[in-house]
């Protein structure tokens, strides 16, 4: 089951706040499979492109575009071709690692358009019983927290207090 496979590389690399998000991603990006997307041909959706292999430009479960991090790619599998990355990202979990670094430790999940899109929600109902029949417990709660929600829930309670300091400087 290759949404099994996805969930046990993510849970051996991810935090487990992460996990449901990265399985959803990943069933939504390629249905899990280490196939690539037809869609995500170089020259389609992705754009022109020289560093494709065999026309594909994304590769592994999470379609990790390698016209946007090469330069990943190169330090991550020691290689300049295109083609060894498609190898290398085609195992699942040399594919969660490059993940991983892309979505900065599973905390920005904004360069896969499933995520920003929504089209990740659809698949978190099968990433949950992925990661249960990993042998984890999937976390409660939302799958992901925007970036922006969280800072301006930060920003929020950054201001209620200076609005607390100020009332508390002028009764006093």
């Amino acid at each position: 089951m290759a949404a099994v496979d996805v969930a046990r590389a993510v849970i051996a690399r991810f935090p487990p706040e992460a996990w449901v998000t990265a399985v959803a991603v990943s069933g939504a990006e390629s249905g899990w499979e280490r196939a690539p997307a037809p869609a995500d041909r170089c020259g389609g959706v992705a754009g022109p492109c020289s560093l494709a292999c065999q026309g594909y430009c994304s590769f592994g479960p999470f379609q990790v575009n390698v016209c946007a991090h090469g330069a990943l790619m190169r330090q991550l599998t020691g290689s300049p071709s295109p083609c060894a990355w498609k190898a290398w990202l085609e195992d699942y979990g040399h594919a969660a690692q490059a993940a991983y670094l892309v979505s900065n430790g599973g905390r920005d999940w904004s360069p896969w358009t499933t995520y920003t899109r929504g089209t990740y929600r659809r698949f978190i109902p099968q990433a949950r019983s992925a990661i249960a029949a990993a042998g984890a417990t999937p976390p409660q709660g939302p799958a992901a927290v925007a970036p922006k929600t969280i800072f301006y829930a930060t920003l929020g309670v950054i201001l209620v207090l200076a609005a607390i300091e100020s009332v508390e400087e002028v009764t006093a």
